[in-house]
């Protein structure tokens, strides 16, 4: 028998095009039932990404979003 498994994981960058936009966002996806959130943190060289999740981070990051680690 062969088990195929099936999941819905999308993915948004932090911040883009505001943080209260990515927490309702988060909010929405949760409650459709995604199985995993994949959240993009933007940062400075996003070269290996695609041009839409560069498009994306650089926008993010005109806003000045800081993380602590």
């Amino acid at each position: 028998y062969v088990c195929v498994k099936v999941a819905f994981i999308p993915f948004i960058t932090a911040g883009d095009p505001d943080l209260s936009t990515t927490a309702e966002a988060l909010k929405v996806l949760d409650s459709c039932g995604s199985d995993i959130i994949e959240l993009g943190v933007p940062y400075s060289d996003p070269l290996a990404d695609g041009p839409v999740i560069q498009v994306g981070y650089i926008l993010s990051s005109i806003l000045v979003i800081f993380t602590t680690v």
